[in-house]
Formats: C-alpha cells, sequence, structure tokens
C-alpha cells in the first residue's frame, strides 16, 4: 500500500482529484474533496496533480491510526 493523504480546507472544488484518481476514491461534499481512504490506494495522482496544493501527505505513524 503507497502514502496516505488528506484534504485540506485549501480545496477550490475544482474536481481535478476525480480525473486523476485511478480507483474513484475522490469524492466531493459541501466542504471540498474528501478521499475514501478504503478504495484509495496511495498512489499520490491527487497530491501531484492538485493545483491548490489542498492534499497533503499524512506522516506514517498518522496513516496507521496510531497518533492520538
Amino acid at each position: 500500500m503507497g502514502e496516505r493523504y488528506t484534504v485540506t480546507t485549501r480545496c477550490t472544488f475544482c474536481g481535478q482529484c476525480q480525473v486523476e484518481c485511478p480507483v474513484a476514491a475522490m469524492g466531493m461534499s459541501a466542504r471540498g474533496a474528501v478521499i475514501d481512504q478504503g478504495r484509495c490506494v496511495g498512489c499520490g495522482n491527487c497530491y501531484r496533480n492538485c493545483a491548490s496544493q489542498a492534499i497533503d501527505a499524512l506522516a506514517a505513524d498518522a496513516a496507521e491510526g496510531s497518533v492520538p
């Protein structure tokens, strides 16, 4: 499994992350893009192609859920 990512408040609702995601793990909510972590394979396409740099890589320990 690859990296884990999270969407920040910098999201501008452009939808490019949805276009770039090969497994349809990206969706849109009233707050912006959302990542379905259950579907995400960690490829980084959303992260690399976000024009507003609204997607951040999570630290390894946060991705594993070990951070309180």
